[in-house]
């Protein structure tokens, strides 16, 4: 299974990605990844697929790991994105799962819509 997270609006979302370079590091030993824990090691990228999950014309897609300095970000961007717009539709879509009964031609998703 795999899970893609976009936020949904009727105005244009910037893309946002880190100011600098993270490293990767995997520990096959130990099982752990570091990816740097820094607050803006995120990606906020353009949805291409928008129009199989929503109305909404603009999207973006969410890749990272989470940590509290992120969520802050992620909630800063949100806010700044509602000056814009009356609502916000935030999917979180599991990709390649068992079909939704009520729609078994798309995958299972999970819709929050933040209003001002």
């Amino acid at each position: 299974m795999s899970v893609c997270t976009f936020i949904a609006s009727d105005s244009p979302l910037r893309e946002v990605s880190p100011e600098k370079d993270y490293p990767l590091e995997i520990n096959l030993d130990n099982g752990t990844i570091n990816d740097g824990g820094a607050d803006d090691n995120f990606y906020l990228l353009t949805f291409e697929n928008l129009r199989d999950y929503t109305d909404k014309t603009y999207g973006v897609y969410l890749e990272w790991n989470y940590t509290d300095g992120r969520a802050e970000q992620i909630i800063k961007y949100i806010k700044e994105a509602l000056k814009e717009t009356d609502s916000k539709e935030i999917d979180d879509a599991e990709i390649w799962n068992k079909p939704d009964k009520q729609m078994p031609s798309r995958p299972s998703f999970y819709r929050l819509i933040i209003t001002r």
